[in-house]
């Protein structure tokens, strides 16, 4: 019986396994034993295959199913990814459609650019905002307002790669607000 043995984990954690030998002639334990290991290990990486990819399943059914619109941009304002939601809250049949399409976000689907403007340089000072408010056009021509919150992405030396977020139809509830000021 070999005790104690150290093995690294996936997450890099040091574990240490108990292996037992038995009935094996002498010049075959190094072999039977590292056997033993390479089927555990085998199955180990099995496993955690499996539950990497039911995670990714996961993840990709959040995205796709979810009812808020989901984006990723770049700070110069092009889609890197968007979802179905966000395509049909923007009047595209589909993500692909509006990643196409929108090419400048800035220009092409805020009212006011300056807006876009404004929200990529709070994200690039406060790496985080919330609940930022613009009018945006959709691709039949009719404007809504949106709520967006989003975080500015790094890489590990502190430089902007994109943006992440989420946004809503805010158009109901601004109609109602400019309907209670005026009476």
């Amino acid at each position: 019986e070999l005790s104690g043995l150290p093995l690294r984990a996936a997450d890099g954690r040091l574990t240490h396994h108990a292996l037992l030998l038995r009935d094996v002639h002498a010049e075959q334990r190094e072999r039977s034993a590292l056997a033993g290991l390479n089927d555990n290990l085998e199955r180990l990486v099995a496993e955690r295959t499996q539950h990497l990819l039911q995670l990714e399943d996961d993840y990709a059914s959040l995205f796709e199913h979810a009812i808020e619109g989901i984006f990723r941009t770049t700070p110069d304002g092009r889609y890197l990814s968007a979802n179905p939601a966000l395509a049909r809250l923007y009047g595209y049949a589909g993500p692909e459609a509006l990643m196409a399409a929108l090419t400048d976000i800035g220009h092409q689907l805020y009212v006011d650019p300056h807006r876009r403007a404004e929200f990529a340089a709070r994200l690039a000072r406060d790496d985080v905002v919330r609940d930022f408010e613009s009018e945006v056009q959709r691709a039949d021509g009719a404007t809504l307002w949106i709520s967006e919150s989003a975080r500015a992405v790094r890489d590990s030396a502190g430089g902007l790669v994109c943006y992440e977020g989420t946004v809503v139809d805010i158009s109901q509830r601004r109609t109602a607000e400019a309907a209670l000021a005026k009476s």
